[in-house]
């Protein structure tokens, strides 16, 4: 069995610290979008999942897929049909809003199959015009879809970060030798990223986010102003993505997030239904609710992978694929 990749582990386990938090403090403050270190979160930590997925895939081949189906999409339909015991809906509104919108379940297991089947054609394309030139080709070509369901408009935003990653791993030597190109964007992020983000938000009618539209609109026509806010949106991410990739590389002992970033799928899909459970108030409830929920994940997560058809199904561990990893030195996927 290949040795699973400590470092890239690390990240994840560090990514899923921040998704549980993010959503802590959406059950904490009902204002969450006004909470910086909710905006902070929301800025890049999604994008830098899909930044990881990237940059461990290798190739996407038909096997590849059928592999990726199963690790995916069957836990992203099991934990869905296991949610509908607990919905306020009917049994109808609840199975055909997942049509319209995936978030409402666990949309990133989705996306992420969406990506690896986008880049099977993405690769496809490689032999007419090169690596970089393919996978620009296939992220510009989402971008025009006027259609935003079946998880369309996620697919759009993210794949680019899904694209810059894979793209990353290809040229990662090259990389190697610009040490001084690498330094002085890790102080660009460093410097950059706190000033974008004050005034980055997900709402389009936020005030610091009119802020900056209207800052851009004094520049560029009415037709270009949403391609600078698009840019701005993902130049947020990639610094706050660059400025994380940095920091948890620096600590010498993550074998704790190590653990995490193993069973993260885990995680992502039972916290949800343990948050709420904190002490006290404000942040000191958002950060002891996290934690519970945490480590009530795990807790359930060693029991679901206790069971072989609990295990395929809620967590996409086959017998199959059960020798293999999310991260490895190897970096097969």
């Amino acid at each position: 069995m290949a040795e699973r990749d400590k470092n890239i582990d690390a990240l994840k386990g560090f990514g899923i610290i921040l998704v549980v938090v993010g959503h802590s403090i959406q059950t904490t403050y009902p204002a969450f979008d006004n909470e910086l270190l909710f905006r902070i979160i929301y800025s890049f930590h999604m994008p830098f999942f899909m930044f990881i997925g990237g940059y461990l895939m290798t190739g996407v081949d038909a096997p590849t897929l059928v592999r990726r189906f199963g690790r995916l999409v069957v836990p992203f339909v099991a934990w869905y049909v296991m949610g509908a015991l607990f919905a306020s809906v009917s049994y109808q509104d609840y199975f055909t809003r997942i049509i319209k919108s995936v978030d409402y379940g666990l949309w990133f297991l989705w996306v992420l199959f969406l990506c690896y089947l986008v880049s099977y054609f993405a690769f496809k394309l490689t032999k007419y015009g090169g690596t970089t030139i393919a996978f620009l080709v296939v992220f510009l070509a989402l971008r025009l879809i006027p259609y935003n369901f079946l998880g369309i408009g996620l697919l759009q935003w993210h794949y680019g970060f899904f694209a810059a990653g894979y793209l990353v791993s290809q040229f990662k030597q090259r990389l190697r030798y610009w040490h001084a190109f690498i330094i002085a964007f890790i102080i660009t992020a460093a410097c950059a990223y706190p000033i974008m983000v004050s005034h980055w938000t997900r709402l389009d009618d936020a005030p610091g986010k009119l802020a900056v539209r209207l800052w851009i609109q004094t520049y560029l026509t009415r037709h270009w102003w949403w391609l600078a806010m698009a840019g701005y949106d993902y130049l947020t991410a990639f610094l706050g993505i660059t400025l994380v990739w940095f920091v948890v590389g620096l600590l010498k002992r993550n074998g704790w997030l190590a653990y995490l970033g193993s069973i993260t799928v885990g995680i992502y899909a039972s916290h949800f239904y343990l948050l709420g459970h904190g002490l006290g108030d404000g942040y000191v409830k958002v950060f002891t609710a996290a934690l519970f929920a945490i480590s009530a994940s795990v807790a359930i997560t060693l029991g679901i992978q206790q069971i072989p058809i609990a295990r395929g199904l809620m967590l996409g561990i086959w017998p199959s694929n059960s020798k293999e990893a999310p991260a490895r030195v190897s970096r097969r996927e």
